[in-house]
This record gives structure tokens, sequence and C-alpha cells, in this order.
């Protein structure tokens, strides 16, 4: 049986539609999956005002990059007190749809291949705060994540679910990969840090990432993200 999947996709008002297949409904404002609510902006903000209606709230999501059922996106949240200062919290989390869980990039791209681009990196290696030489040594990318966060603090860490997709080179069978550092609640809006790591997927991730259906990071530019202007591939 052949299936035609529509796909539609462009900039628009918070409310108004991003992206859309036969299972997946984006928006700023909330995500659906086959009539699974991932996201709902409205109702977290609902429930954030009754909580304190001296403050004035704002949510809104931000899709990065979707291959096969991995969504990775960015949540932004402003509160606005009465007579004080507007506060940002913003996160980037990576999920599968089917299973609205967090997933690991680890289940995505070589281990081997990740570890190398990491070790490589040119701003990790000007690092003074973390023992470079136990870092070289590392054989798995958790215990390498765990030296790199060690001077940080806990709210502001690399994660195996902190990710999105710039790009995939078919011809090379490269994916372009950002892996962004966690930021806790602060007033400024460019304070994400990216490693841009140039990996090998996992075999079934690179048929993945063939599909027409896929869009990779800085399709939607909206968000902390977007202030960067880190979107060259």
């Amino acid at each position: 049986m052949i299936v035609i999947m529509r796909v539609t996709a462009q900039e628009v008002p918070d409310g108004s539609l991003l992206y859309k297949t036969n299972n997946v409904t984006l928006t700023y404002q909330k995500a659906i999956y086959k009539n699974k609510v991932i996201y709902n902006a409205k109702k977290e903000l609902d429930g954030l005002q009754k909580e304190d209606s001296s403050i004035t709230f704002d949510i809104f999501y931000t899709p990065l990059s979707l291959v096969g059922s991995i969504l990775s996106y960015e949540k932004n949240t402003y509160a606005f007190p009465q007579g004080g200062y507007s506060v940002q919290n913003s996160y980037i989390q990576t999920i599968n749809l089917k299973t609205q869980k967090p997933y690991s990039i680890l289940n995505l791209v070589d281990e081997t291949s990740l570890l190398k681009a990491l070790k490589n990196d040119a701003y990790i290696n000007t690092l003074k705060n973390i023992d470079l030489q136990k870092l070289k040594a590392c054989k798995s990318f958790i215990k390498a994540l765990k030296i790199l966060n060690k001077p940080l603090h806990k709210t502001n860490h690399f994660t195996l679910y902190s990710f999105a997709i710039l790009n995939y080179t078919p011809n090379k069978n490269k994916v372009l990969i950002r892996l962004i550092r966690t930021v806790p609640r602060s007033t400024t809006l460019t304070e994400y840090l990216q490693l841009g790591l140039e990996v090998t997927p996992r075999t079934n991730f690179k048929e993945k990432l063939k599909n027409n259906t896929s869009f990779f990071l800085g399709t939607y530019k909206r968000g902390r993200l977007a202030s960067q202007s880190f979107y060259k591939k």
C-alpha cells in the first residue's frame, strides 16, 4: 500500500500551523502526535497563572529538528513580576514522540565517532577547568560528559538529551549535531553553549535522515537558540 505523506513547514504566528504530517502537528504553542498532546503552552500558562496571579507568564516552544519520531525542541518560559525584573527560563529537550520520553543521542549516532568529535573539538581543547588528559582517555561518552560537567552547576550541564540535528551529508554519511548545554534561569538571551559535532549516524538512523518528512535545526527561527545565529551549516 502506498501512503502519500503531506508535509507543511512555514514561519507563522504562535498558534498557527508550523508543520503537519499524518501523525505530527506542530505549532509554537502545541505539539500533537497521533492525537497525544506532547506539549501545550496554553495549559501550562493557565496552571502558572493560577499559582501566582501577580506574575504575568509567557511560554512558547520552538521545534528544532525532527527525524523519524525523534523531536528536539526548545522551551522558553518568561515571568514578568509586577514592579520587578523579567526572568527567562529555557531548555532544550530531545524526545521520542512515540513514548514521550527523553531520547539519548547514543541511540542515534556511533559512540566512537561521537567521542572522537568531542575530544577533537576546538572549544573543548581550550578549557582550563577540566582534566583534558582524563577526557582524552575516556572510552565512554557518558564519562566524558561527567568530566565536562564537573566544574558546572547542575542546572547548566551538557546532557544526552539536549541536542538537535543541524544537517546530514549523504555522500560522507555524516550528521551534524549541535550538543547544547542547558541554561539556568537568566535574564540574558545568548547563554546557550553549543558544540558543533560531525559524527557517523547509526545505520537505522541514517535511513531516517534521508526521509523527506524530516526537518533540521534552523527551519524555525525563534527563541534563544535562534538569537545566537548558529544556524550556518
